[in-house]
């Protein structure tokens, strides 16, 4: 009997070769929702260090009807890929045709805007964000702008001995005006640019508690959540024309063991509700956003070692946890945020970001 195309759900799977890792590419997961199970259907694409993806929007690619993916190649010389998208569940193939220098060394994250069609792609070690207007096919053209973070200087000095950017996000500035926002760990800073002109150009920076390490953020409103990796620490603050801290406290429930190292920060099957997961720890917690403060409602196991990234498609909570080379999915309440099942699993090599593409 075939499987009807509800039934599965399909995920991409992304992680570092050697000498960084023990991935090869890009792999393909298919999750049977009726069967509950996950299966790995093997590389779907061979590429170097695919250690983050992103899908493109609906509306950004006129065509294949598949889609497009983008996936970081984090080494010393950074590059960004683009991956055409035909099939689905088990028949689903990548097809790469469009490749580019990031200027930057180790690039770990990235983020489409489809109405100014850019890439945005943080380059780690050289603290560093290249911009890439996008072809109406998806490919990617040669980069316009290299953003470079100024200092670093935080207080862990082998961590923070300068820039590191970590996440790229783009956020709604006004009703016409497009902002980026650059975590960077080096410093204990968001920065904060905005589009004009067809470049980008600086607006007031978000300081975080020193030592912190800024890694994750997450604009909801008018407030911006930020994910601290070295302290576990979860931020709020006024995302304002001149941001400014509003709190700060555990981005977990119960006490974590030293070293533990925070990682994923994502949204939760509600607006107030979202997760992050923690290193050493192994944990996800469920958090909630309660006015001007972050409230931590619980911790739960996540099924593996190194939660480094996750994503939440439909009730189902998928966790890449890269030391037990896992990916994880857990069935989650769409009221509560809790765990609602066991978790299911399936062995892949080295797993460093998860993408749900249907």
């Amino acid at each position: 009997m075939t499987t009807a195309p509800a039934d599965f759900r399909t995920l991409l799977v992304g992680g570092y070769t050697p000498p960084m890792g023990t991935g090869h590419g890009i792999r393909l997961i298919v999750h049977d929702l009726v069967q509950a199970t996950l299966h790995d259907h093997g590389l779907v694409a061979v590429t170097e260090s695919p250690s983050f993806l992103v899908s493109a929007p609906a509306g950004l690619v006129s065509a294949p009807a598949g889609g497009v993916v983008y996936a970081v190649n984090e080494t010393d010389a950074g590059r960004v890929s683009a991956f055409r998208v035909t099939g689905a569940g088990a028949d689903c193939h990548l097809e790469q045709f469009s490749v580019q220098s990031t200027g930057g060394a180790h690039p770990c994250h990235l983020a489409v805007h489809e109405g100014l069609r850019l890439l945005a792609v943080a380059n780690y070690t050289s603290g560093s964000v290249s911009i890439h207007p996008l072809g109406s096919d998806g490919r990617i053209e040669p980069l316009t702008q290299l953003i470079e973070l100024p200092g670093g200087g935080g207080p862990d000095a082998e961590r923070q001995e300068g820039p590191h950017a970590h996440q790229v996000t783009f956020f709604d500035l006004d009703a016409a005006g497009v902002g980026l926002a650059v975590a960077d760990l080096g410093s204990d800073r968001v920065w904060r640019y905005r589009h004009e002109d067809g470049r980008f150009a600086s607006l007031p920076l978000l300081e975080l508690p020193a030592g912190s390490g800024t890694r994750q953020l997450l604009v909801v409103g008018g407030r911006a959540l930020v994910l601290g990796e070295l302290d576990g620490s979860l931020a709020v603050a006024d995302w304002t024309d001149n941001p400014r801290l509003l709190s700060v406290g555990p981005g977990h429930a119960g006490p974590l063991p030293d070293p533990s190292l925070a990682a994923a920060l994502l949204l939760g099957p509600r607006p107030e509700l979202f997760y992050a997961t923690h290193r050493g720890g192994d944990i996800v917690s469920l958090l909630r956003l309660d006015g001007d403060s972050v409230v931590p409602v619980a911790d739960f196991d996540a099924a593996g070692r190194w939660p480094r990234h996750a994503c939440l498609a439909g009730d189902q909570l998928y966790l890449a946890n890269q030391l037990s080379d896992t990916v994880v999915s857990l069935p989650v309440d769409p009221v509560t945020g809790l765990p609602s099942g066991p978790p299911i699993s399936v062995e892949v090599p080295g797993p460093s970001c998860v993408l749900a593409l249907s």
